[in-house]
């Protein structure tokens, strides 16, 4: 007893010892974390409360569900959501549409571990309602985020008056796909389908049932692609084109289609794994939807031909005479793992994929690793006849000496399918390369070659994140020593161009207002023998990083950016051009997940005494106006309005720069001014809640961009908006941009406002004067349709055409000849800005095909030209034109002959007979008289004759150009139809001829017009086309070349026969006849004979001049 009362009296005594202790060690307690504890009420649009409502809150895909709720009576709900998550609520009832709010419940530390709120009124839609369903469906109608400058829960406002503009767009119709999922061993397969719209969303997701079919239903007027997910099959894709005709965009299709996968056990390559196995597109045929039976033959094909195998087999040999077994052995169809073999054997076999680029690894204990390079593209009758080939491998201990051990990272052996020898060739440079690199001395790493050669970088540059094109971006390109060697910026698409120089290393550092400085590498090392010779590379990826961008759900920190290459690219000899460099992507993507900010320094000890801090009443701003290439703009005026009145003002000095004060906690408006410039306004809040902050700071404002008055590319009506919006932001402590707002006013930037385009207004008329309604009207700017509109009942038509472009403005309507109109809008200074320029009055003429007596072939030139005068500063109608095409519209009767007159200057009796004026052409057969046919014309106003003669076939031949320019640019469906066709017709016509044997008598229709057009000038164009000139035209592009008839001219020609054009003269003068004759063989060889004796061409021309000269009277027959 006294022994438990003295342990409990020294207890008692320790514990007052150790309460009254200076030091007391520091117990880690467990705080419960808080919550967002989110409510609210659930109504209608009537504002009635719903009941039962259920609210279901599921993880960020909406795929998992993890809680379920419903509201009371009263409509309400409440619940509660863990920090730093991101979850979705969706709220149902019957009767309503489903609508879905995004919540990301990420806190700053500070606020870990309080309960914070939000309250939410929910309104849902009716279903019989008629707004944008599909919106409703696939978008988040609400998204809610701490806001760090309340320090609460709020919803994003934009993205809610977003959804609203979306929601009460029109509604688009649907396509309900339904069939059977099946492969070549099962009738039907369980397989999940996601159709997955461009930007990346899942909009509709479904599951096969257990006889494997299905049903699902995409959104018109949107791409789709539909994904095939299934445990034990490849993957698989469709594409689905949902853009229909505007009059049927809110219609409903039902189309049956069954899709085929592939079993996963079946070998297929990589590249067929990437191909659509189907795509669906809208007939306008047929009005309904339809599978594209030449994408599924292809993707048959590409089946097919990755199911076939071709053997490589030999003999694993030691250099050294030693065993090499075992042997791993590795096929790499590209980048991925088509097969793997374990070899224990000297003798190896391995299956390679046809139609790829193949690398075979050879690796063995105690042994070099090396590998093989393979080109197995070839045709599928080439597959049949070649099905294996023997490849010995020699291998090198790692015991070997004087060995380069560089040298591996070289194929030891390359090999390609000739088809004319009808076997694998080994490609000798390569090996000889391989065996020169194994020899050098102990693995020395050479100096790259001097390369006078250029690498001709054609790059775009996107926000890492987000994909979207980053216009205006600096790019600065940096040597070796990452110094900067100069500097770019990108165009509006985002778009680069740069010269590096071969066998090199370069950086690109990639600088935007709100991102980091981002930089990749780019290793210009090119094999031996390409140092000297410049490579174009186009469509390579450059990435930059916002500041507020999340990869993988983390913030890039700056500190990273410093330091760290996103990606880089050099040159790859497999695919001969220049590869991204995957190991540089993915150092950078696991440096972002694995990064840690350092730890938060402990806040220093309180201080006894007191300082009273004296809150700051202005905020100090300094920014920077610069043009729109970036560069300093002095002399500024800058005024900060509030509720209409100046309050104060600053100015740029010489480089630009301004400071300023402002009150705190006030809204602003800055204009910005100057002569020559558009005036400009920015919005400015200057609400700042931590006023520690700034406290003899300060804050840096985004450059203020001005644009030139006379800038063609920047609208005026945009600055009728603010430039953008900017508020302080505490993270940065920085004066930050609004995202939305500067966005909306470049977006109005860059559109040509109508007043700055042509306004060309009319009637449709018939060659009667009589005006013709609801008539269709086509705008072309080269082969490129730009705009079609219909004349309204009274033919009235309006057209608004861009500056500084050729157009062709066609009218068609059934039952009458399609006819055009040629409208420059090009004037003599190519910047010239014009506002409110119009052509009134320009009446597009028709003609109807029953009229008697059409000249068809008068379609081939316009009817009329419309063209700038510099000096009436206006846009004209040429008259001539008009007037040209109005005389020969009409077939007119043969004229009578004309008696002989004698010269009444006493100058003698000349007879001028001109044969064939309208050229004969003899094609692949020999010249005789009896091919000619006599015609004569008189030379009463020759020369002005000749000249409207050389304005028609100038005219002609550049109507001709254009179609024939439609057809060599690569188009595709109609225009590649019209292409082969237009082949067929030449071949035709350069193998068995053809003949004119005078004006027809009979109407032309269309096709008549077209074969005649193609026979009359295609001779011209193909001879230009091909560097020959004729000086009376103008010189006419290479890029129209195709030399698929250009083989019979080589046939004709050695075969002594050949194409010929004839003129002839017969001259009868003092009773005599002199005959004088012009011969072009294939259109560009010139010889000239008198009375069949050859001559020159200065004798031919001097002659027949003077006798033209001087005719006085030329007979007719």
């Amino acid at each position: 007893m006294i022994n438990k009362l003295l342990y409990n009296s020294i207890l008692a005594i320790f514990l007052l010892l150790l309460s009254s202790s200076i030091i007391i060690p520091e117990i880690p307690v467990d705080v419960e974390e808080g919550k967002l504890e989110v409510s609210g009420r659930i109504k209608n649009e009537k504002n009635k409360d719903l009941d039962s409502a259920l609210v279901i809150v599921t993880d960020s895909t909406g795929r998992k569900t993890l809680h379920k709720y419903y509201t009371d009576e009263k409509g309400k709900f409440k619940f509660t959501l863990d920090y730093n998550e991101k979850v979705r609520v969706y709220f149902e009832h019957p009767g309503y549409v489903t609508m879905f709010g995004s919540f990301d419940t990420k806190v700053p530390n500070s606020k870990i571990y309080k309960n914070l709120y939000y309250e939410a009124s929910i309104a849902l839609l009716d279903d019989s309602s008629n707004f944008n369903k599909q919106t409703a469906k696939v978008e988040p109608f609400l998204l809610v985020a701490y806001n760090s400058g309340f320090e609460i829960f709020i919803e994003d406002l934009d993205h809610t008056f977003n959804f609203i503009d979306q929601v009460t767009e029109p509604n688009v119709g649907k396509l309900t796909l339904s069939g059977m999922v099946q492969d070549s061993t099962a009738d039907s397969l369980k397989v999940r389908i996601e159709a997955i719209d461009s930007l990346g969303r899942i909009i509709a997701e479904t599951k096969t049932d257990f006889d494997g079919k299905y049903e699902i239903e995409v959104p018109l007027m949107s791409k789709t692609k539909l994904v095939f997910i299934s445990d034990s099959h490849h993957p698989s894709n469709a594409s689905i084109e949902g853009l229909v005709p505007n009059a049927n965009k809110e219609e409903y299709y039902n189309l049956k289609h069954n899709f085929i996968l592939i079993p996963e056990e079946e070998r297929i390559t990589e590249n067929v794994k990437k191909l659509n196995e189907d795509k669906i597109l809208f007939n306008p045929v047929t009005q309904n939807f339809a599978a594209d039976k030449l994408v599924r033959k292809n993707y048959e094909y590409a089946v097919a031909v990755s199911k076939r195998r071709l053997l490589m087999k030999g003999t694993l040999i030691d250099k050294n005479g030693g065993v090499v077994i075992p042997m791993e052995i590795e096929v790499l169809d590209g980048d991925a793992l088509y097969a793997s073999y374990e070899v224990d054997s000297p003798k190896y076999n391995a299956e390679l994929p046809y139609q790829s680029m193949v690398r075979v690894n050879f690796k063995a204990k105690g042994y070099h690793p090396m590998y093989v390079d393979i080109n197995t593209k070839m045709g599928m009758n080439e597959m049949d006849s070649i099905k294996e080939f023997i490849v010995p491998i020699e291998l090198i201990s790692e015991d070997s000496a004087a060995i380069n051990s560089d040298a591996f990272e070289l194929p030891a052996k390359k090999f390609y399918y000739d088809p004319v020898a009808g076997l694998f060739i080994l490609d000798t440079a390569a090996s000889s390369e391989f065996a020169t690199k194994l020899i050098e001395d102990g693995g020395k790493i050479l100096d790259t070659a001097v390369a006078t050669g250029f690498l001709m970088l054609s790059a775009q540059l996107i926000n890492f994140a987000t994909g979207d094109k980053i216009f205006e971006g600096r790019v600065k390109i940096l040597n070796e020593n990452k110094s900067e060697v100069s500097s770019i910026l990108t165009d509006k698409k985002g778009k680069f161009s740069a010269q590096l120089g071969l066998n090199k290393l370069y950086y690109l550092e990639f600088e935007k207002e709100g991102y980091h400085a981002t930089r990749i590498k780019i290793d210009t090392k090119v094999p031996k023998g390409m140092e000297n010779t410049d490579i174009n590379q186009g469509g390579l990826v450059a990435l930059i990083v916002h500041k507020d961008d999340e990869i993988n759900g983390k913030i890039v920190p700056a500190e990273l950016m410093e330091d760290m290459d996103v990606t880089g690219y050099y040159f790859s000899e497999e695919q001969d051009a220049f590869v991204e460099d995957t190991k540089v992507y993915e150092s950078f993507m696991d440096a972002v997940m694995a990064y840690k900010p350092p730890l938060a320094k402990l806040p220093k000890p309180p201080v006894d005494t007191v300082k009273e801090v004296i809150l700051p009443t202005t905020i100090a701003l300094k920014g920077k106006a610069v043009d729109k290439f970036n560069e300093p703009l002095a002399e500024i005026d800058i005024d900060f309005i509030k509720d209409g009145k100046k309050v104060t003002k600053a100015t740029t000095d010489e480089n630009g720069n301004f400071k300023i004060e402002l009150p705190i906690d006030q809204s602003f408006v800055a204009e910005l001014s100057k002569k020559g410039y558009h005036t400009a306004t920015v919005s400015v809040d200057t609400k700042v809640e931590d006023k520690k902050a700034i406290i003899e700071k300060e804050i840096a404002i985004p450059n203020l961009k001005m644009y030139q008055e006379d800038d063609l590319d920047a609208n005026p009506v945009a600055f009728k908006k603010d430039m953008t919006r900017i508020s302080y932001n505490p993270s940065s402590m920085e004066m930050k941009s609004d995202p939305e707002v500067q966005r909306e006013f470049t977006k109005t930037l860059v559109i040509i406002p109508d007043n700055q385009k042509l306004a060309v207004k009319g009637k449709t008329k018939d060659a009667n004067g009589k005006t013709i309604g609801s008539t269709k009207i086509m705008v072309y700017e080269g082969a490129k349709l730009v705009d079609s509109v219909r004349s309204d009942e009274k033919g009235n038509y309006e057209l608004l055409l861009a500056y500084q472009k050729d157009y062709r403005v066609v009218v068609e309507e059934d039952g009458y000849y399609r006819s055009y109109a040629a409208v420059s809008t090009k004037t003599a200074v190519a910047n010239q800005r014009l506002v409110d320029k119009k052509v009134k009055d320009l009446d597009l003429v028709i003609v109807n095909r029953k009229e008697a007596k059409i000249n068809a072939m008068a379609f081939l030139k316009p009817f009329s030209r419309v063209k700038f005068d510099a000096d009436k500063n206006e846009f004209v109608e040429v008259g001539e034109v008009e007037e040209d095409f109005m005389a020969n519209l009409f077939v007119k009767p043969k004229a009578a002959p004309k008696k002989e007159e004698k010269d009444e200057k006493g100058k003698g009796s000349v007879q001028l007979e001109v044969q064939s004026l309208a050229v004969k052409q003899i094609i692949a057969k020999p010249v005789s008289d009896e091919d000619y046919i006599p015609s004569t014309v008189t030379t009463a106003g020759a020369e002005r004759q000749a000249q409207k003669n050389l304005n028609r076939s100038q005219a002609a031949a550049n109507t001709q150009m254009n179609n024939f320019h439609r057809m060599m640019n690569g188009v595709r469906e109609q225009k590649a139809k019209s292409m082969r066709d237009m082949n067929l017709d030449m071949e035709q016509i350069l193998s068995d001829g053809y003949s004119v044997t005078g004006p027809r008598e009979e109407p032309l229709n269309d096709n008549m017009i077209k074969a005649l057009e193609t026979r009359q000038m295609l001779n011209q164009i193909v001879a230009e086309a091909v560097g020959f000139r004729n000086n009376k035209l103008p010189p006419i592009s290479t890029d129209s070349i195709f030399d698929l008839n250009f083989r019979f001219r080589v046939e004709h020609s050695t075969s002594g026969r050949g194409v010929y054009q004839l003129e002839i003269d017969k001259i009868l003068h003092k009773n005599k006849i002199t005959e004088y004759v012009q011969e072009r063989e294939w259109w560009f060889f010139y010889d000239y004979y008198k009375n069949g004796v050859l001559i020159d061409e200065s004798e031919y021309e001097e002659e027949l001049a003077v006798y033209k000269k001087n005719a006085g009277v030329v007979t007719m027959n």
